[in-house]
């Protein structure tokens, strides 16, 4: 019958448990030392150690009746609480959950567990009471990531692995229900309430390491794909990122009939920044210019560092003198601006404004052009100057 689907030995399971968790602990330590990331590596160890503490754990549960007591059901639960506690804060993290006072609730619900455990198995030995304090406590462990999981605005399979943490409580309510009113449970009873914890646990250990490693390797396609669309000084957009987002941008506005403005900025005479203050303070000159531009626009516009010291802004459905108030508000802030290293020292910014409404035949390339075109202008012209493509200025 299908029910044998659940009718093991409890002591099998927990030996199932021993050999899981060392096994899967060798996967996530051999996939950390081809792992390079140095946060993610972090994340990747404290992983195999929850794996190999969990082994030594339920090593020590399997055990029982062959060591002292205070041993295998003191120290084994202990070890299995902080075990627990651990992945909940690790799952915590790879939710980007950041709470102090989440972390601080999951602490003290690990520190009453493992004290009320240990203090019940002191004073009483009550194997039924014992089981059912274990039951709340990895109840109330396990209930914080749970709920968050649950309520996660991350993808849809994050928030689907609850699944397995749901099915965990929902094992550990009648266990601790049956150990308090029944007062005839142990560890190693065998019922269908112990199997369908114990297979939890087993589902869980091995879920939960495919979980941790593929929600890594999701952070890390992230940080990749930053790594590959914008510039690692500035944080702005990279030139090719910004001509793949432009021509899309672009070429949404065409039907629109709304104007957009291209300002091509470039910092006067950056090199001999470099050559009288060095090139660790040309980067700071580069960082500070990028916080203004970025600190000028709007969501819906486009800010790239074109090259060098040449930054590129796109701007949405604007007339032509907002583009230029813009464009002479950030050259007013940039001559203003004061470094703290060389408060003496300031900059000064020539720039290439292009204003239109797209017609059918334009391309993006069209304004980098014009742009290019009154940049040059301008600094043709005597520098610390905004320059508009077509216009006598």
């Amino acid at each position: 019958m299908l029910i044998n689907l659940i009718n093991f030995d409890t002591k099998s399971l927990i030996g199932v448990l021993v050999w899981g968790n060392v096994a899967t602990g060798i996967i996530v330590y051999l996939y950390q030392t081809s792992h390079t990331h140095k946060s993610y590596n972090n994340s990747i160890r404290n992983m195999a150690m929850i794996r190999f503490l969990s082994a030594a754990g339920y090593l020590l549960l399997f055990l029982r009746g062959d060591i002292p007591d205070s041993i295998s059901v003191n120290i084994g639960n202990t070890l299995l609480y902080t075990c627990h506690y651990l992945e909940a804060r690790l799952m915590f993290k790879l939710i980007n959950v950041t709470s102090k006072k989440l972390n601080m609730i999951l602490s003290a619900i690990l520190g009453i567990s493992i004290v009320s455990f240990n203090l019940v198995e002191f004073y009483y030995r009550d194997t039924s009471l014992r089981v059912g304090i274990a039951s709340i406590a990895i109840f109330s462990i396990f209930l914080l990531p749970t709920f968050q999981l649950m309520i996660s605005k991350e993808s849809k399979f994050k928030r689907s692995i609850s699944i397995f943490y749901i099915l965990l409580l929902c094992a550990l309510i009648p266990r601790g229900v049956e150990a308090f009113l029944y007062r005839n449970v142990s560890l190693l009873s065998n019922n269908y309430f112990q199997t369908l914890l114990f297979m939890s646990f087993i589902l869980m250990m091995i879920s939960n390491t495919i979980v941790y490693l593929l929600f890594m390797k999701e952070q890390s396609d992230v940080v990749i794909e930053k790594m590959a669309t914008t510039d690692s000084l500035t944080g702005l957009l990279n030139r090719y990122s910004f001509l793949e987002q432009g021509k899309l941008a672009f070429e949404s506005h065409k039907s629109s009939g709304n104007g957009i403005a291209l300002l091509f900025f470039d910092i006067d005479y950056f090199k001999k920044v470099n050559d009288q203050y060095g090139h660790q303070f040309g980067d700071e000159v580069l960082i500070r210019f990028a916080d203004i531009l970025k600190n000028s626009i709007r969501p819906n516009d486009l800010c790239c560092r074109y090259g060098g010291e040449e930054f590129v802004i796109l701007l949405m459905n604007v007339t032509e003198n907002i583009s230029k108030n813009i464009a002479t508000r950030i050259m007013c802030e940039i001559e203003n601006y004061t470094f703290d290293i060389h408060s003496d020292f300031h900059i000064t910014t020539s720039v290439g404004n292009v204003y239109g409404i797209p017609e059918s035949g334009e391309l993006l390339e069209d304004y980098i052009r014009k742009g290019d075109e009154a940049l040059y202008e301008a600094k043709r012209t005597g520098r610390n100057k905004l320059v508009t493509y077509g216009c006598d200025e």
